[in-house]
């Protein structure tokens, strides 16, 4: 089960995830009056939901993700920030501008 480790160390404590703690805190009751939703589920329908509410598109709801019992596969996926405070990746090198592939 991998699904909503956001809920657990190490992630919560990711600066790019700052505020998310209590973010969750105001799905609590969301999640105790319906406790057969998952919280990955729930997290991803209140995304949706505030995307909507922005004045997004409306997307249809696919359920059925599974909660993670603790963060440990969130260990070692800390965001990286290199070049300048700008996200370099495998596939794209920002210092000079090229493909790698």
């Amino acid at each position: 089960m991998i699904g909503a480790a956001i809920r657990y160390w190490p992630s919560i404590n990711w600066p790019t995830n700052a505020g998310a703690a209590e973010y969750l805190k105001l799905l609590v009751p969301i999640k105790d009056e319906f406790s057969d939703i998952s919280w990955s589920d729930l997290i991803v329908l209140a995304g949706q939901t505030a995307v909507e509410a922005a004045g997004g598109y409306p997307m249809p709801f696919c359920g059925g993700r599974s909660d993670s019992d603790n963060g440990d596969k969130s260990i070692g996926l800390e965001p990286r920030i290199y070049n300048n405070n700008k996200y370099d990746s495998i596939m794209y090198d920002i210092a000079n501008k090229v493909s790698r592939y």
